[in-house]
């Protein structure tokens, strides 16, 4: 408790403080007010029911509330104990230590808990323990002391009296209703009989050796190893800790310790007072559970106000009922829509405004609802005041409370006949319009399916062609091989004949003649070039794959682009005429290459999978801008497709300007491609 001659000390020292929980520990009856360091303890706060004594002071160490226990013990009246008032009931030789321990609080080298006496109202003086604990603002200054006294007569008396008779101190200490023991070493080597009685024991022979935390709460066994430390480390007395015990049969119990350091048989030892607060702490609780629950009953009438007067204010029809259904609100537009007063549809009085025709399934559905807690909707016709049914839609949802039980229902009901008459017409407008879709399909179809079937002639056609074409280039390039070459190699022999066996002609007519020669051997290899092109023997002789590798070799030399071709795989068992389809779309490309991409790097790539060859041609050009690929005008690029196509291939081309352009080529293999031509596969 405070004393004066403290004023200017506690406005500039800083007090050593636990921290708030610790605070509200030590004042527990303080707990619903939230220790705000600026609300102090007042009469009709729980401070009042405290069995001991409660008291606040200023921040300048004047005394300014007492709890009813004060004057009740002291007999001093509130008026009298104000600021130094109280001092009267302090013993005379306790004075001086109870300034030295304030100033000690003060200056942070003492803790604020002390042992002094007071005189009771009977004129007898008790040893009290006070405990102060300084309440401070949000910069760090005490604005208020809150502090408690309880009484610790018998406890001090008993020290006292161990001194000079330990049996003396052992009947006194068994009187005590706290539980009382002393440890060292760890261990229990006293304990009285409410000691035993608060672990569950039936006498304290039984705790004898055993160690205090094994009863501790996991939750506060580090606590109490900091505690030991401390009051090894200090050897005074240490403030009052609550933590709980695990009892001996497994129940949990609320307790407040007090520990001293002492000496048994020589050694270090502590001195502990347990005493039971589990009464204090239902009282806590039930005080906070009743404020809790007026807190709640006031918010559900504040949310029930402002409910009601959000339903006035919606334009449509507003209800709640009971978890049962009954009908226990409707705002003011249901009764002008019906033309009636609460009491007619109160309950389940509704459903005779419900039309006949649509009560039946409304009745299912809400009790559906009712029984299983999902979401009420259901469209039906309601009796308006003028006698006429109109449709509305009913929705409604369940309110449950914080453990998911269902309290109300609150739903609404929207006026939807406008839109259920346009639906009417809707539903016929649509009939009517299915009706010319179908005819117009029907002829779309027959359209399409003649479509399909000149686009299939016309995929025949151009396959033919390129079939008739490929023969002809084929003719063309044997006849020219065959004959031309023969005859222009024939000539070429006899030059050479002639110039050999006429030496001694003219110069000038050899000379003529060396110049035909070397025209034969150009018109000859001319000759094989215009072959080659038309048909490459190659292709017919050794196949697609080395006709390709030649392909790509003659691409090299003729434009200096940088060729190289990889074999993951050789397909086999593709069709002659797809091998020449795929040679020629190889063509194409690289004819695409040379023309447009200003590539320096071509690679061609050749696997199998699935039963197809595929083909993959990449360039490292300037790409082809997104619209060329798939435009009409694009005659090389279509025309690779149509030859894939024929022999139910597929071309996927992908680039872009400045990327490149990379060509993936996929036709199927004989057994696949034979399916695509009986139609077994798309």
């Amino acid at each position: 408790m405070p004393t004066r001659g403290m004023n200017s000390r506690a406005r500039t020292q800083q007090v050593d403080q636990r921290p708030s929980s610790r605070a509200a520990e030590q004042v527990p009856s303080l707990r619903p007010a939230r220790l705000r360091a600026d609300a102090g303890v007042r009469p009709g706060t729980l401070a009042e029911y405290l069995p001991e004594i409660v008291w606040t002071a200023t921040a300048e160490g004047a005394n300014d509330f007492f709890n009813q226990q004060w004057p009740a013990y002291t007999g001093l009246s509130a008026q009298e104990s104000q600021g130094d008032g109280w001092m009267k009931a302090l013993h005379a030789d306790d004075l001086g230590d109870v300034e030295a321990w304030w100033r000690g609080c003060v200056d942070g080298s003492r803790i604020p808990v002390m042992r002094y006496r007071l005189r009771r109202a009977d004129g007898e003086f008790r040893w009290h323990l006070a405990r102060a604990t300084a309440m401070r603002d949000a910069s760090g200054s005490v604005v208020r002391w809150v502090g408690n006294l309880v009484d610790i007569h018998d406890q001090v008396v008993t020290e006292k009296q161990l001194k000079v008779s330990d049996a003396r101190y052992r009947d006194l200490v068994e009187m005590s209703r706290d539980a009382i023991y002393i440890r060292c070493d760890g261990k229990f080597v006293f304990a009285n009989a409410a000691t035993a009685h608060l672990f569950g024991f039936a006498s304290p022979a039984e705790l004898l050796g055993k160690s205090p935390l094994d009863f501790a709460h996991p939750d506060f066994v580090d606590g109490l190893l900091q505690r030991r430390q401390k009051l090894a480390r200090r050897r005074t007395p240490l403030p009052p800790y609550q933590l709980k015990l695990i009892r001996r049969d497994g129940s949990v119990v609320d307790v407040e310790s007090i520990a001293s350091p002492i000496e048994f048989e020589g050694r270090p030892a502590a001195h502990v007072v347990l005493r039971d607060i589990s009464e204090r702490k239902a009282l806590q609780v039930k005080q906070v559970d009743l404020v809790q629950e007026q807190a709640a009953h006031a918010q559900a009438a504040a949310l029930a106000a402002h409910f009601r007067l959000l339903a006035e204010a919606v334009p449509n029809m507003v209800w709640t009922t009971a978890a049962d259904g009954y009908l226990e609100y409707v705002n003011k537009r249901v009764l002008d829509y019906m033309g009636c007063i609460f009491e007619d549809i109160e309950g389940r009085k509704w459903v005779n405004f419900v039309h006949a025709d649509d009560l039946g399934a409304v009745e299912a559905r809400w009790t559906e609802s009712l029984a299983s807690g999902i979401d009420f909707e259901v469209e039906e016709r309601f009796l308006r005041g003028d006698g006429s049914y109109r449709w509305h839609l009913a929705r409604a949802m369940p309110v449950r409370d914080d453990g998911g039980k269902i309290i109300r229902w609150v739903g609404t009901c929207v006026d939807i006949d406008d839109q259920k008459q346009a639906q009417t017409l809707l539903k016929s407008s649509r009939a009517r319009l299915e009706t010319a879709v179908l005819l117009r399909t029907h002829e779309l179809v027959q359209a399409n399916s003649a479509l399909r079937s000149s686009e299939e002639k016309l995929r025949n056609l151009s396959a033919h062609l390129q079939s008739a074409r490929e023969a002809e280039r084929t003719a063309i390039a044997r006849e020219i091989h065959d004959e031309l070459g023969a005859s222009l190699t024939a000539v070429k022999m006899d030059l050479t004949r002639y110039i050999r066996t006429f030496r001694d002609i003219p110069a000038a007519s050899r000379d003529l003649l060396a110049g035909v020669a070397a025209l034969v051997d150009s018109s000859i290899q001319t000759l094989r070039r215009i072959a080659t092109q038309l048909r490459p023997s190659i292709l017919d002789h050794l196949g697609l794959w080395p006709a390709l590798e030649w392909q790509l070799e003659e691409f090299e030399n003729r434009y200096g682009v940088q060729c190289s071709i990889e074999f993951n795989a050789m397909p086999s068992g593709l069709a002659k005429d797809a091998q020449t389809a795929l040679f020629r779309i190889v063509q194409e490309a690289l004819t695409n290459v040379a023309r447009h991409s200003r590539a320096t790097r071509v690679h061609v790539a050749i696997g199998e999978s699935g039963g197809h060859a595929d083909i993959e041609i990449s360039d490292n050009g300037i790409g082809i801008p997104a619209d060329k690929l798939s435009d009409p005008a694009s005659c090389g690029i279509q025309g690779m497709h149509e030859r894939a196509e024929a022999f139910g291939g597929r071309i996927q081309m992908e680039s872009a300007a400045g990327t490149g352009t990379r060509l993936a080529i996929r036709f199927p293999l004989r057994d696949a491609a034979e399916k695509i031509v009986a139609g077994e596969v798309a």
